[in-house]
């Protein structure tokens, strides 16, 4: 069973704070190498500042998703999910 994120905090060098609907949370770090194709846009620091939730799914304006969920096997290319 996947779990929505509640609440999602961009912060500085590409990393980010994500909570889940059952309080884990933890920290996501986007390795700028590993940003390219549709997530190229995400180098901007601005840009992916601007990261906000659209049905427990991070999100940034013009449809892009990191699809960030504490039980998939896979991820977005260049984000490692680190659990604290």
């Amino acid at each position: 069973m996947k779990m929505d994120v509640v609440e999602v905090k961009a912060g500085h060098d590409w990393n980010m704070q994500v909570r889940f609907a059952d309080g884990t949370q933890g920290s996501v770090k986007f390795e700028q190498s590993h940003l390219y194709g549709v997530f190229e846009s995400l180098k901007d620091p601005l840009f992916f500042a601007q990261a906000y939730l659209d049905s427990g799914v991070v999100s940034w304006p013009g449809n892009h998703c990191a699809g960030v969920s504490r039980n998939q096997t896979t991820w977005p290319v260049g984000a490692a999910l680190i659990f604290v």
